[in-house]
């Protein structure tokens, strides 16, 4: 049987010896022989690493960003329309000529799709 205040007066005049060593001395565990030190006053203080942080690099200067402001406010001014304003939308050709195609390939799927769940219902065509 373990006799817990042997093991903290031990610990406390030797507080330098292994964990290990007392542990065998003892017939105990780590434990209980770090429990006994913390009990007695002299555990090593737990220390954390601390978080090494990155360096924030700045890459841009005072004068790019004035610049590169000055350029995207001048884009919104331009995109700006006053209340009130139609806006219309003018296709080109080529666009009027795609959605042709498209509307013609939407037909001919419409009529594969038609057939198909007439044969599916049992309907004959």
């Amino acid at each position: 049987m373990l006799d817990r205040e042997a093991l903290r007066e031990f610990v406390k005049d030797n507080p330098d010896m292994p964990c290990a060593d007392v542990a065998e001395l003892f017939e105990c565990t780590k434990q209980q022989v770090y429990h006994a030190r913390h009990e007695a006053g002299v555990a090593k203080p737990v220390t954390m690493p601390k978080k090494k942080r990155l360096k924030v690099v700045r890459k841009s200067t005072l004068e790019d960003k004035d610049a590169r402001i000055a350029e995207l406010t001048a884009q919104v001014e331009m995109f700006k329309v006053a209340p009130n304003t139609e806006v219309r939308y003018i296709p080109t050709p080529d666009q009027v000529s795609a959605v042709r195609k498209l509307e013609q390939e939407l037909i001919a799927a419409k009529a594969v799709i038609s057939y198909l769940e007439g044969k599916l219902y049992g309907a004959s065509v």
